[in-house]
């Protein structure tokens, strides 16, 4: 089964065994967050759509450079959905973990949006198939693109 956030005109399907955290959402930006019951997290900032989602991302890859030892940082494209997301893969070890984020920045005619999808290394691949399909169902459920 899935379970559904509709808010604001975001709308996601993620599984129901994921847990939601809360965060309001009723003032821009705001987040939604999941995390699977293995602790891959799917977060989106869902911005105006004059902000700069950039300068938030460049802001993330600050945190996690001043956070982790050898943080690597590969820059990065990716299509969804008719959709080109630019962006971040980033690895480093925390304790004896091998973490890889993904960052991705986006915007449609109603808002401006960063993705930051993170898991351990295993989990991430594991996953993958259940984060893409978040992914979609966002971008299938967004009014303008």
């Amino acid at each position: 089964m899935t379970a559904i956030i509709d808010e604001n005109g975001i709308k996601i399907q993620y599984p129901e065994n994921w847990r939601r955290h809360d965060l309001p959402t009723n003032i821009k930006p705001f987040e939604i967050s999941i995390e699977s019951p293995s602790g891959t997290i799917w977060n989106l900032h869902v911005m105006s759509p004059t902000s700069d989602p950039e300068f938030l991302v460049q802001q993330m890859l600050e945190e996690f450079r001043k956070n982790y030892e050898d943080v690597e940082v590969n820059g990065t494209n990716e299509l969804v959905e008719n959709t080109e997301l630019m962006g971040f893969d980033l690895n480093f070890f925390y304790l004896d973990l091998l973490i890889e984020v993904r960052i991705r920045h986006f915007s449609t005619l109603e808002h401006s949006f960063v993705l930051m999808i993170q898991a351990e290394s295993r989990d991430f691949d594991r996953e993958q198939l259940v984060l893409q399909a978040i992914t979609i169902s966002l971008f299938r459920n967004l009014s303008h693109r």
